[in-house]
């Protein structure tokens, strides 16, 4: 009966030492690997056109920005609700934030293709939208395409109120208040 037991025991031992090599990478299995690209190809095909208007307006553009760094909840911390409230923003990203030269955010720019339409990204979209408009950030939202053009693109902006031909009114973005 001990032998058993004994057995059992080296087994077992055995096992979790195992399993911590295979995660200690002795293996050379590799947990992670970096991204080729930071955008997608219709990302960076958005970006290339977006670049020369925001030199234009001398505005920055960021990619990728993580919503919870541009809106923030309310929520006290010590709130039971905080975790909810903060998970909420924290691990979902904005495609374009818009910036001055002093990096102090101006709206999004998010770019919708077919996967929007799918359940859990419509929730998220939602889930986007609302923290935005709470947070008075703005968030606008432009058709993925195959090609875009900078003209269209600063066509859409200057419709929605998000750049200005008025050099008085767009220097006014570009220092802390």
């Amino acid at each position: 009966m001990i032998k058993y037991i004994v057995f059992f025991i080296i087994v077992i031992a055995l096992f979790v030492l195992v399993m911590k090599l295979k995660n200690s990478n002795l293996f050379g299995i590799k947990k992670y690997k970096k991204q080729k690209y930071l955008l997608t190809k219709s990302e960076y095909a958005f970006y290339k056109a977006l670049f020369p208007i925001m030199q234009k307006y001398s505005l920055v553009i960021c990619p990728k920005v993580r919503l919870g760094d541009v809106v923030m909840t309310t929520t006290k911390s010590s709130d039971n609700n905080f975790k909810r409230d903060f998970g909420l923003i924290a691990q979902k990203h904005l495609d374009f934030v818009i910036c001055n030269r002093a990096l102090m955010p101006l709206f999004a720019i998010e770019l919708d293709d077919r996967s929007h339409d799918r359940n859990e990204n419509v929730r998220r979209d939602i889930t986007k939208n609302n923290a935005c408009k709470d947070a008075g950030f703005i968030l606008v939202r432009y058709k993925t395409r195959n090609s875009y053009l900078p003209e269209e693109i600063e066509m859409f902006l200057l419709k929605n109120g998000l750049i200005t031909t008025s050099e008085n009114e767009s220097d006014k973005r570009f220092f802390y208040n």
